[in-house]
């Protein structure tokens, strides 16, 4: 598997949990259940991704700018995963924070996989991408 595979799986992965969290508002234990292995998964995602593939990235000047604001995306989608694990709000208002976020993680992803793999595929070598892929799951176990 390439590392563009492998983000791609972790997107349908993190998208599918939200999509079930979303389709059980009115059963808590189940969202929370689901909530903390949307958590488990989007943070292991996050960490390798920033560490290798965004790190490999903002090396190149010319597209250091949309990495970074790729970077920004993580810490405001980390921001209403604080809130949310709070679990102090009420269920109205977690609802509505977990479809922002989910709207949130949606719009990053489509943009990542349409114009920032574009990038990665043109500034950086095959066997960069291989060890960038050798890395990425590397810290993503290290961090599971």
């Amino acid at each position: 598997m390439s590392i563009f595979d492998l983000l791609k799986q972790d997107h349908r992965k993190v998208e599918s949990l939200l999509d079930e969290i979303i389709d059980h508002p009115t059963a808590h234990q189940k969202q929370q259940k689901l909530f903390q292995t949307f958590c488990k998964e989007i943070k292991a995602h996050n960490q390798g991704e920033d560490a290798t593939f965004y790190e490999a990235l903002k090396q190149h000047k010319k597209i250091k700018d949309i990495i970074l604001k790729a970077d920004e995306e993580h810490h405001a989608a980390e921001t209403i995963i604080e809130q949310l694990e709070k679990d102090d709000l009420p269920a109205e208002k977690w609802n509505a924070k977990i479809k922002v976020l989910r709207d949130m993680i949606l719009n990053h992803v489509k943009s990542e996989e349409k114009e920032i793999f574009s990038l990665a595929k043109k500034y950086l070598e095959k066997d960069d991408l291989k060890s960038i892929q050798e890395q990425f799951q590397n810290e993503k176990e290290n961090y599971m």
